[in-house]
């Protein structure tokens, strides 16, 4: 899985507390995520969840397993606002593509039905 493009290994959503656990990448990438809205995604690309509205709190490196915990915890209110912002470009872009992909369903059931006689 993935967070905001970096590789992640684990994360947990208590309260008002995120904790990531991040590998394969630096602490300047770490140090710059965009905790305004945390996308998690699956290797393929896939949305799985979204968070907004939280700032970075803490950066710990485990040397040993070479991997990044990030705490997070809820923002102020100028980064929900700016999380929910992206949110709705984010939702703007949903809904063109479910347009879109509907539209290619239904001509691909309009085919089929020519194709087969079925009216």
């Amino acid at each position: 899985m993935k967070i905001n493009g970096i590789k992640a290994l684990d994360y947990q959503c208590q309260g008002d507390s995120l904790t990531l656990v991040l590998s394969e990448t630096t602490f300047d990438a770490v140090s710059n995520l965009n905790t305004a809205l945390i996308e998690v995604r699956t290797d393929d690309g896939d949305l799985v969840e979204a968070h907004g509205g939280y700032a970075l709190r803490a950066i710990t490196y485990d040397k040993d397993k070479q991997t990044y915990a990030v705490v997070c915890t809820t923002a102020a209110d100028d980064t929900t606002a700016q999380a929910i912002s992206q949110l709705v470009a984010k939702v703007e872009e949903l809904e063109t593509s479910n347009t879109a992909l509907a539209a290619q369903v239904d001509y691909i059931s309009m085919m089929t039905d020519t194709d087969t006689g079925v009216e």
